[in-house]
C-alpha cells in the first residue's frame, strides 16, 4: 500500500471553500518537535563530559558484564538485587565481604538441583553483587 494521489485535489477542495494554496502551517508535527528538542538539548548535563571520574570497586559496587543488549535487564537486576532495595538484598544477598557459600537459601539443595532452583540462582546472583567478593581491584587512575 502506498500513498494515494488525487491529481485534481486542489480544485476539489477549492469547490468546497478550502483554499490549499493560501493555507499556513500552524502546528508542528511530533517529528519536528523532536528534532527541535534534540537540537537544543544539553546532552552534557546527563553525561560525564569534562568530568574526572574516580573508579570504584568493592561491596555493593559490583556490576554485571553486558552480553549483547543485556544492559537493560542487567541494570534492573543490579538495582533490585545489588543493595538498592534493602529488603531484597537482605533476603537474597549477603553482607559486605560476607561468605557467599554459606547462604541460608543454599542449604539443603543438592548440587544437581541447584541449577534449576530459582531461589538458589537468585541468592547466588545477589551475593555476587552485594559481597564484593567478585569485584576487581580499583584500577589506578
Amino acid at each position: 500500500d502506498g500513498p494515494v494521489q488525487i491529481p485534481n485535489l486542489q480544485t476539489l477542495l477549492q469547490k468546497r471553500g478550502i483554499n490549499v494554496a493560501g493555507m499556513q502551517k500552524t502546528v508542528k508535527s511530533t517529528a519536528e518537535l523532536e528534532v527541535e528538542l534534540n537540537a537544543t538539548y544539553a546532552f552534557d548535563a546527563i553525561t560525564e563530559s569534562g568530568s574526572s571520574l574516580v573508579p570504584v570497586s568493592g561491596p555493593g559496587l559490583q556490576g554485571l558484564q553486558n552480553l549483547g543488549n543485556s544492559c537493560y535487564v542487567n541494570s534492573i537486576v543490579q538495582m533490585l538485587l545489588g543493595g538498592t532495595v534493602p529488603e531484597l538484598a537482605s533476603r537474597y544477598g549477603t553482607t559486605a565481604r560476607g561468605d557467599v557459600v554459606q547462604h541460608p537459601l543454599l542449604d539443603g539443595v543438592a548440587p544437581r538441583d541447584a541449577t534449576t532452583d530459582i531461589l538458589v540462582q537468585t541468592a547466588k546472583l545477589s551475593c555476587a553483587l552485594t559481597s564484593g567478593t567478585f569485584a576487581g581491584p580499583v584500577p589506578d587512575s
